[in-house]
């Protein structure tokens, strides 16, 4: 059984989560023998949902919409909440934190010669060593760098999780920064207030493949979630995170973003959503462009499932994982490996549960006891 326990930061509680604002459903929907009132539909809610063997909490009820389900389908829902004591025992400890390093991450997808976004330079204060890279220390280091950059630029905390952080450089005028949101701020202020003491990684833009330009002009990725086994990779789900206009990163919790539940072996849109809950909402057409979404056929779809498989077992120590791709003109790249994945995508995106009896096998088969999981 392998051991964890890398990662139990403030990154957690600071992620806004996708299920978040969600409210009581139709009181139609979840009933007791005499009329109740909404409190009473959440207590019974509380109480029917801690039976499930995904340990699904009284919000998850709500915002997956379990109410609108059979009790057999309910049952094959997992909550986020249990996400760390699964991966604890599907992730070997030396290479977990690997995962969450991005500067690390893009250095072993390089030297694999797998194709991936290059780190442009990291902006640190501390004394950490980054070989090649050009590392920034100051405003006045900034200020040198930018001279010759390529812009725009994309910049994110190195070792933190969720897109927080996330911006863009547009461009540098003397000492004056232009950011993504218009704001203008000199390179001291950037460095010494603005990401304070974070280390950051720059990125140069990539841009979305053709056929995907038309949903945004912020990057959209695919989700994969991937069980490692020994030979074995097997792609369990996959999920297209949609940027709306104005969000700088595709994640879910940003507000307005979509999710696009994607077949996995033909790369088709079946379903996508934005929202939780009695406040989800279900989209044909991306809702800023007017881009079809349902029934669109992901470009490139087999050189992606290949640049998965490739990664997945680059990091075959982990064996419970999630990648996210982009997919560009000249082909898929890896944007980031995670150790574990949220559970929450999946589910959300496909109205479906994710442990199926062979998901859930294969969690038996590291060593997750659902019986006593988060008790």
């Amino acid at each position: 059984m392998r051991t964890g326990g890398w990662c139990r930061g403030g990154w957690k509680s600071l992620t806004p989560s996708p299920c978040q604002g969600a409210t009581s459903p139709p009181s139609n929907k979840v009933t007791t023998s005499v009329k109740s009132s909404r409190k009473q539909q959440r207590s019974h809610a509380a109480h029917r949902a801690l039976r499930f063997p995904g340990r699904i909490q009284p919000a998850d009820y709500l915002a997956f919409g379990l109410y609108k389900l059979k009790a057999k389908e309910q049952k094959e829902f997992v909550s986020d909440s249990v996400h760390w004591p699964i991966h604890d025992h599907c992730a070997d400890l030396e290479w977990s934190p690997r995962t969450t390093d991005k500067w690390e991450t893009a250095n072993i997808l390089g030297d694999a010669g797998l194709p991936t976004i290059p780190v442009v330079a990291v902006i640190d204060g501390s004394e950490t060593q980054y070989g090649e890279t050009p590392t920034i220390r100051s405003g006045q280091d900034l200020a040198k760098f930018l001279t010759g950059a390529r812009f725009p630029l994309f910049g994110k905390p190195k070792n933190l999780l969720g897109s927080l952080g996330a911006l863009r450089i547009e461009g540098v005028d003397g000492d004056l920064l232009t950011l993504g949101d218009g704001m203008a701020v000199s390179c001291d202020e950037f460095v010494n207030e603005l990401i304070g003491g974070v280390a950051y990684i720059l990125q140069e833009v990539v841009e979305n493949h053709e056929a995907l330009g038309a949903m945004s002009t912020a990057l959209a990725t695919v989700r994969t979630m991937n069980f490692v086994t020994p030979g074995s990779v097997r792609l369990a789900a996959a999920v297209l995170k949609i940027p709306v206009r104005g969000n700088v990163a595709d994640n879910f919790w940003r507000d307005g973003n979509l999710l696009a539940d994607v077949d996995p072996d033909s790369g088709v849109i079946a379903r996508a959503v934005s929202g939780t809950g009695p406040r989800q909402v279900s989209h044909t057409v991306h809702p800023d462009t007017g881009a079809e979404l349902v029934g669109m056929e992901l470009p490139m779809w087999g050189e992606l499932v290949e640049l998965n498989q490739r990664t997945a077992e680059l990091f075959s120590a982990i064996s419970y994982q999630s990648l996210d791709l982009a997919i560009t003109d000249n082909g898929p790249v890896v944007v980031e490996v995670n150790s574990g994945g949220s559970f929450e995508l999946p589910q959300i995106a496909s109205g479906r549960g994710f442990l199926t009896r062979e998901n859930r096998a294969f969690f038996e088969s590291q060593g997750v006891n659902f019986k006593k999981l988060g008790r």
